[in-house]
């Protein structure tokens, strides 16, 4: 368990929705779920607490971003994740939380923490009419991407997290049966997201791993591990979160703001590959060159940025030269300046080629190397409200 939960908020959008989240280190910036916005019309509008008597009764919100790459699309919930600042900042005595920055998430348990119905999982059934405060333990299992042939979704690598809800029985471990990654969890002790949970908190060590996004269900003409027939938060059913630590960058450019300082990566995790433009700015979008073991020579390539849907001279600021890992280290980061602009336009990508390695050889057969990168536009129009029943957290 998390050290103090008075941190994490609820959001109410008055007579429509209600959402979860967490207050981040600065005091005064909440994280969430982008799709709570779907439905809000006016800030206004909101009503924001905290687990805490110390609560704050109006919104007092100074502003929202929405993570530009969100599209309220039901086939992915892509980039399911947003900011709120909020006009000053909070009683110091409410908790506030770092984010996860590590890639391991897999390896340990986390809490789930949020407001939300409370649900009988045997039957789906929900018990009583009130969002409560609830939290407990569930562990990930998987990307969620890892499910997109099963589900034809179009979900981005590795952004997402899931996780399935288990009673302690083979017939209703999901990831059992889908995709034989057995774990039975821990019977009744084991969480789930609910109706409420949205944008609400996963931590591992204390710090925000997760965004509660969107739960569902999986059946087959063999499978099928849901102990009821329906998406309502029962046994058997999975859940996906925003993966947080995929958007460390893009949260920390949010809340700092000047303060800012930019990460040079220095693993393939670490790499944004779907970088943000900056209005009327340019900044840089790393692509990170590795080796599987240190050399002792240097190794060099020759690299180019190549043109896809982006346009070098307009949206990118097109690149070549030779890079070189020293002897002894891993990886070099290779910088391309994005174009920022004000014009609403589709996300387009762009490549790095990578060719005549010296030093260190290509995988037989392989003569160049090409690695992809996507500019999300922050000029876009409002979604469109979503379209699916799929979502209910």
């Amino acid at each position: 368990m998390i050290l103090a939960e008075n941190g994490v908020v609820f959001l109410k959008n008055t007579g429509i929705s209600q959402a979860s989240g967490a207050l981040l280190w600065t005091g005064k910036h909440i994280i969430t779920a982008a799709h709570f916005f779907d439905e809000v019309d006016d800030l206004d509008n909101i009503t924001i607490g905290f687990n805490s008597e110390l609560s704050l009764l109006a919104a007092q919100i100074a502003n929202v971003t929405i993570h530009p790459g969100w599209e309220a699309d039901p086939n992915n919930f892509n980039h399911d994740i947003a900011i709120i600042e909020l006009k000053a900042e909070v009683d110091t005595r409410i908790s506030r939380y770092q984010i996860y920055r590590d890639f391991n998430e897999f390896d340990t348990v986390f809490t789930r923490v949020g407001y939300s119905n409370t649900i009988n999982p045997l039957t789906g059934t929900q018990i009583g009419t009130n969002k409560v405060f609830h939290s407990g333990s569930n562990q990930y299992d998987v990307t969620t991407d890892k499910l997109d042939n099963v589900l034809n979704k179009s979900i981005l690598s590795d952004m997402q997290l899931s996780y399935d809800f288990d009673d302690g029985s083979p017939e209703h471990d999901a990831y059992g049966q889908v995709l034989n990654l057995h774990d039975t969890g821990t019977g009744s002790e084991e969480v789930f997201s609910r109706p409420g949970d949205s944008g609400g908190p996963a931590f591992i060590d204390d710090k925000i791993a997760g965004i509660a996004s969107y739960i569902f269900r999986y059946e087959s003409a063999t499978i099928d591990p849901d102990i009821t027939s329906e998406v309502d938060s029962s046994y058997g059913e999975l859940a996906s979160d925003t993966r947080v630590a995929k958007y460390a960058d893009w949260i920390d450019k949010t809340v700092l703001g000047n303060d800012y300082i930019q990460r040079v990566p220095t693993t393939i995790e670490q790499v944004d590959l779907y970088p943000v433009e900056v209005n009327n700015q340019t900044s840089i979008n790393y692509f990170l060159l590795s080796i599987n073991k240190a050399l002792v020579v240097d190794s060099r390539v020759h690299y180019e940025t190549v043109d896809g849907s982006a346009i070098a001279g307009s949206d990118y600021i097109a690149t070549s030269g030779t890079a070189v890992i020293p002897a002894g280290q891993l990886s070099v980061a290779i910088g391309v300046q994005i174009i920022g602009d004000t014009q609403s336009e589709p996300d387009e990508n762009f490549f790095l080629r990578i060719t005549d390695p010296q030093g260190a050889i290509f995988p037989d057969g392989v003569t160049e190397l090409l690695a992809e990168h996507t500019i999300i536009d922050n000029d876009s129009l409002t979604p469109s409200p979503l379209i699916s029943a799929d979502i209910i957290v």
